[in-house]
């Protein structure tokens, strides 16, 4: 019997958020050991769509069989292969790993992070997109999920168990950093954030309870895509410029490796107020560099974070 190809469907392979992180470490895990393994990147294959396509694409529902059939001409196909891809990008994708499981007699898996990343999306979640939900996870013979919460999420989405494996995102190819404090008594304490949304994440209540706090001997430093939420965070810059906390507060946007790695490691605490997390690797991260976690009670958090142990845990 021959062995079988295993094609990874992944939005991007540029690493920028935990999720993609994951996604990028399965498939390195997936090479070395040897398995006949390929990355189609669908934003790569996206900006190769003919003008004349995307036009019938961008028509709203239909738009999505097109761009199915567009998938299934320019992706790598294995008879009996194994697909996997990121649940994020399954509602672009739900007739094409429909064809792969039917016709090419494909193994769908799917790595679920959370059931979405916009914060109002899960507040609001109605009968509509949850029957959504619930459809497009038959397309997979196997849910991977990233924590005890999630497989309850997905368990209430009317996943069979059997179809179920918790899968912890664990770092194991990172190196534990040596604690180092090189803070003196009079030195401000330093204070970390690092994430891909600042809404979803509660920086707006960092920045409050930091006014509140009244200290001056406060530094906080936000990591993140400022592009992302333009809106939403050039109002959270103008709240500290009128509260006169930019000599405290610094919002540094995407840095590059060296400029984090030099964060973390002269950093006192790392400060996640988040609102809702599917798993929260980050947290690992910044148990790496040996820092104590300031974070929220919230969904997969306490699953991280012993209260009172490895951090302290308040309510959002």
């Amino acid at each position: 019997m021959s062995q079988r190809k295993i094609l990874f469907i992944l939005p991007t392979a540029k690493v920028f958020t935990g999720g993609e992180k994951v996604n990028m470490h399965l498939l390195k895990i997936a090479k070395q050991a040897n398995y006949d393994t390929e990355l189609f990147e669908l934003d790569i294959s996206e900006n190769k769509i003919p003008k004349w396509l995307k036009r019938l694409i961008s028509i709203r529902y239909l738009g999505r069989a097109f761009k199915s059939i567009y998938f299934l001409t320019v992706s790598p196909k294995c008879y009996k292969s194994i697909c996997f891809t990121d649940y994020y990008s399954v509602k672009d994708l739900f007739f094409y790993l429909l064809i792969l499981r039917v016709f090419f007699r494909c193994i769908n898996l799917c790595y679920f992070h959370q059931l979405s990343s916009d914060i109002y999306d899960l507040r609001t979640s109605g009968k509509i997109k949850t029957l959504r939900d619930n459809i497009s996870l038959l397309v997979f013979n196997l849910v991977l999920v990233n924590s005890e919460f999630n497989k309850k999420v997905v368990l209430s989405l009317r996943v069979p168990e059997k179809r179920i494996r918790v899968l912890y995102p664990l770092l194991i190819d990172r190196q534990i950093y040596n604690s180092k404090n090189d803070r003196k008594s009079n030195a401000k304490i330093r204070f970390l954030f690092v994430g891909g949304s600042f809404k979803r994440k509660g920086i707006l209540y960092a920045i409050k309870a930091i006014k509140l706090l009244n200290r001056k001997d406060i530094e906080f430093n936000i990591v993140g895509d400022i592009n992302k939420e333009k809106e939403y965070v050039h109002c959270l810059m103008k709240m500290v410029i009128e509260d006169s906390l930019n000599d405290q507060i610094r919002f540094l946007g995407r840095v590059d490796d060296k400029t984090l790695d030099s964060l973390w490691r002269n950093s006192d605490v790392f400060l996640f107020p988040t609102l809702f997390e599917g798993f929260g690797i980050v947290i690992t991260e910044a148990m790496l560099y040996q820092l104590p976690i300031i974070s929220t009670n919230v969904t997969v958090i306490p699953e991280l974070v012993e209260d009172g142990e490895s951090g302290i845990l308040v309510p959002p």
